[in-house]
């Protein structure tokens, strides 16, 4: 049975996104109903009720090196509405994240200073265990030597097979496509004019060297290149090695009592309560 590891902050980010279209005004606690419900959803596509969750840091290091890291992540409320969810979502966050699935007997790992791909690196990477992680994170293709991936967003497993077949590249040396590529989501500028398939023929030696694209790769600045692989490689220097205790079975009656106190309806009837209970493995 595989232990799925949980990039908490890519699912969340993808679940309030989601859920915005129905927020009406109120504070309410569906994103956590919603979180559990994609819990149950992944134990029965994944065969596993075995569960690690990974939490960003507040603290960036990599932000703090490099100012501009991430700033087109800034979120966007354009109404008094989006701000009061926007609100009541990252609540939400830290209520699962210091209440919630600690109080329940899940292991939580946040590191100061690193993202949750960081963290989910060192512990597919160090540990010899059977894992799944889940996220919606494409720069996470290089773990897939270690462990296979599902995508949260496309609802499939990926695996180092899958990626090599596609794109006709090593799926552990992806982080050199982004080095060369960057990366628009986290705003890290590569070569210009050079895009990830460019990057792939680059690297694979079928890109022609007369061409301007190739021209431009070769003369890229060595200190550039060298700051991307630090912002991109995984998991970050200096990350330390986690090693995660034999996953235990979380508390039924602790998530009861969450239930009531945070008013989630969606696991108040008898039969919504035993079916998270046996898919999740509660005791």
């Amino acid at each position: 049975m595989p232990t799925i590891i949980i990039d908490c902050h890519s699912i969340l980010h993808t679940l309030r996104y989601a859920g915005r279209k129905f927020y009406t005004g109120g504070k309410d606690y569906q994103l956590i109903s919603q979180f559990f419900q994609s819990l149950d959803h992944l134990s029965l596509t994944l065969y596993s009720n075995l569960f690690l969750f990974v939490w960003d840091s507040p603290i960036n290091k990599r932000k703090q090196e490099y100012s501009w890291y991430k700033q087109g992540r800034d979120i966007k409320t354009d109404t008094e509405l989006d701000k009061e969810y926007l609100d009541h979502c990252f609540e939400q966050f830290r209520i699962l994240r210091d209440d919630i699935l600690p109080g329940m007997g899940y292991q939580c790992f946040m590191e100061e200073g690193y993202e949750a791909d960081d963290i989910i690196a060192s512990i597919v990477m160090n540990n010899k265990d059977n894992y799944i992680f889940v996220t919606t994170d494409a720069d996470m293709y290089q773990l897939l030597p270690y462990a296979r991936m599902y995508d949260f967003k496309h609802k499939q497993i990926l695996n180092a097979e899958w990626f090599e077949q596609t794109c006709h590249f090593p799926a552990g040396d992806w982080w050199k496509v982004k080095m060369i590529a960057g990366c628009s989501t986290d705003t890290v500028p590569g070569v210009v004019g050079v895009g990830e398939k460019t990057a792939i023929q680059y690297l694979n030696g079928t890109l022609g060297e007369k061409t301007k694209k190739y021209q431009s790769i070769k003369e890229a600045s060595p200190e550039m290149l060298e700051r991307n692989e630090k912002l991109v490689r995984l998991p970050l220097s200096g990350c330390p090695i986690m090693r995660p205790a034999v996953v235990s079975a979380p508390s039924f009656a602790m998530f009861q009592h969450f239930c009531y106190k945070y008013s989630l309806y969606r696991f108040q009837s008898h039969a919504n309560l035993q079916n998270i209970r046996n898919n999740l493995g509660m005791r």
